[in-house]
This record gives C-alpha cells, structure tokens and sequence, in this order.
C-alpha cells in the first residue's frame, strides 16, 4: 500500500482514501429493512379495508337517497313515519362511512397522522352506530311490522288501482311473497279496487297464481288464490335470515375493528419512523 501511495505521488496523482467502515454504516440494517416492509404491509392492507368501505359507503348513501328521493314504493308499503328515519339513517352512515374511507386512505399513502387519527376516531363511531342501529332493529321489529301493515293495507283500500306506484308496490309484493292483502285477502273488501271493478269480488292478479292467465280474472274461488297476508310472508322471510344477517354483521365489525387495530399499529409506525406529515 505504501509503494502505490509512493508510485502515485511521484506521477502526479491523488491518492483517494476511502474508508470501508463508511459504506458498510450507508446500507440499512436487516432489523431497518423487515421495519420497513411491515409497515409498507400495513399500509396496503389497511388501504384496501379502507377502499372498500368506501365504496360500501358511496352504496349506502345512494340507497338512503333513493328512499327519499326517487322511489315512491316504500312510501306505499310502510307508514310515512317509518321510512324517514330509515332513510337519514342510511345517508347518514354512508357519510361517515365516505369520511372514513377518504382519511384512511390518503393517511396512508401521505402516512399523515392527523387523517389517521380521524379515520380512527371515525371507524370507533361507524363501529357504534351499526351497533346502535342492530339493537334498534331488533327491539322495534314489531313496530316495523306495525307500520307495514297500516301503510299496506292503506294504500289497497285507498290506491290500489288508481295510481302506479301503489299498484306496482303491492303487486311486487305479493308476487314475490306469495301472499295477498297486508293481513289477508280481506284487505280488498271495499276497496276503491273492488269498488270500480265489474264483479264485485275482484281481486287482484298478483293474489292468484298462473290458473289466472287462462280465466282473465282473479276472485275469492280461485283455486290458486293466496289466502296468506304479506306482512307475515314478508316477516317470515326476514326471521328465516336472521342468522345470515347477523353473521354479515358481525364480519362486517370485525373487518373494521382490524382496521381499527391496523390505524394504531400505521400510526406507532410512521410516528416512530419520524417521516410522517402532519396532513
């Protein structure tokens, strides 16, 4: 090593020291390395979990929109009072929903705490509000039922026939449910339908099943008349599901309590890092 200091000086060149300690201390450690790769994990995971509950979000909002806006439907099959809460409800879990999905993912891709933060505080209070809303239903499904069957038998005795969107409703309805009248097919005796109708015991298509094609009409004795109401049916159907409903639900808080799990771990990450901004 001497010999080639020597040689270079002689010809005129510089020797170069270069310190190998140096280049060893530039590249990161393996401890540094696996650090880096778990939050770059983190963050991805808890950007899809956040994607997708914005997307869930923007749905719900339009749902809840929809009801109040643009469908005349539950307005014909429910009391009015019931499907205004229904409704807000709805629009309003979207918003946060909206919020939460937005602040989880620009906090992570900015790996901005104070968005974190948000959407942590955000998901804790979707997180109760969907409990709230589960109780609530399960305690007032005797109050919804209550309200079908005053809306729906309102809108036979006094709709049915003369505008569309109560004829269509109840015909979805009983066609679907297989089921006639909100009680029973008695819900017709009366009716502006009846009333107006050439026989007086007509009864609506949708009460019968196809044997109605042949004979053009629908009546008291027709063989294939469907003597069932359709509150029962339509509450039969929703208890036959409650456990499927009940298990969405609970998937559907355990996704966001990860996401509650993974806002903590992304914070403590970024924040022991020291490369976090504050928006």
């Amino acid at each position: 090593m001497v010999n080639f200091l020597i040689w270079a000086h002689v010809h005129g060149y510089t020797a170069i020291s270069y310190d190998c300690t140096d280049s060893i201390m530039d590249f990161p450690s393996q401890e540094t390395r696996m650090a880096s790769h778990g939050t770059s994990c983190v963050k991805c995971i808890f950007f899809i979990v956040n994607l997708a509950v914005w997307i869930a979000s923007v749905g719900l909002m339009v749902i809840g929109v929809w009801m109040l806006v643009e469908s005349t439907y539950f307005w014909e099959l429910f009391a009015e009072e019931s499907i205004m809460p229904m409704a807000i409800m709805a629009i309003l879990l979207g918003v946060v929903g909206f919020l939460i999905g937005f602040s989880g993912c620009c906090g992570a891709c900015k790996e901005s705490i104070c968005l974190l933060v948000v959407n942590f505080l955000l998901m804790l209070l979707l997180i109760s509000g969907e409990i709230a809303v589960g109780v609530l239903v399960l305690n007032n499904r005797a109050d919804v039922e209550e309200s079908m069957t005053i809306g729906m038998t309102v809108t036979i005795k006094e709709h049915y026939g003369e505008t569309k969107a109560a004829t269509e409703s109840v015909d979805f309805a009983q066609q679907t449910f297989h089921c006639c009248g909100a009680t029973n097919v008695s819900d017709y005796d009366g009716s502006v339908f009846q009333t107006k109708s050439i026989h007086g015991d007509a009864l609506p298509d949708s009460c019968c099943g196809e044997d109605t094609e042949s004979t053009g009409s629908c009546s008291y004795m027709s063989p294939s008349l469907k003597p069932g109401g359709c509150v029962k049916s339509i509450s039969d159907s929703i208890k036959s599901n409650d456990l499927t409903a009940v298990l969405v639900g609970l998937a559907a808080i355990i996704v966001q309590m990860i996401a509650v799990v993974l806002s903590c771990c992304l914070i403590s990450q970024i924040s022991s890092s020291g490369g976090y901004s504050v928006v």
